[in-house]
């Protein structure tokens, strides 16, 4: 009898351990992170599905992004705003990163996440950026590709202060981004150097 009582009394308490333990090792995604879930899954199920890649681990998203398009500004938003809240570990930007990409790495590694590191790397090539801006800022106005003159000042603010005309000047020894090869990059919030640019390939 008194084996019984004691188990039903132990019981609980052996539950309530079980469930921090869960809860410990199986964090439930934020709020954020699950409005860039629900985001992502609606871009990948549309007509111009953008490729875009979440894998949440341990209550943290590891981000892909694919190809950014004008349209996809409730994607960019969601993003945003689970970096700010600290729900991003890492951001893979592509291996081709646009104009329409770097206004958000900037933001990203102005803003910085709350109490949490974020990694953010990728690949550029400025000559072909330059290409792409001076083509798209004469598409239709509502097609995908479409720059608008606000999209380029975006674009031209990023430049400057992710200090690509600087990167260009060490890795390629040119002084302006229409000569500039592919370039590396790396942002970590957790390292004081801000970003550190390589030379691609």
């Amino acid at each position: 009898m008194l084996h019984l009582l004691y188990v039903l009394l132990y019981l609980p308490l052996a539950f309530a351990d079980c469930e921090k333990d869960f809860r410990r090792l199986n964090p439930v995604p934020s709020e954020g992170l699950l409005a860039l879930e629900s985001e992502t899954k609606r871009m990948a199920d549309s007509a111009h599905s953008s490729l875009h890649e979440l894998d949440i681990r341990n209550g943290r998203g590891y981000v892909r992004i694919g190809v950014l398009l004008q349209g996809d500004i409730a994607y960019a938003q969601a993003l945003s705003a689970a970096v700010r809240e600290g729900s991003i570990a890492e951001i893979d930007a592509g291996k081709v990163v646009g104009a329409k990409v770097l206004p958000m790495l900037t933001r990203i590694a102005a803003s910085g996440p709350k109490g949490a590191n974020i990694v953010v790397y990728g690949n550029l090539t400025p000559r072909s950026i330059m290409e792409s801006v001076e083509l798209f800022r004469h598409e239709a106005p509502g097609s995908p590709e479409f720059l608008s003159e606000g999209s380029i000042r975006l674009f031209h603010n990023a430049v400057e202060k992710l200090k690509i005309l600087e990167a260009c000047a060490e890795h390629w020894n040119v002084s302006k981004l229409e000569l500039c090869g592919p370039l590396k990059f790396r942002i970590d919030s957790g390292r004081p150097a801000g970003v550190i640019w390589e030379r691609g390939e």
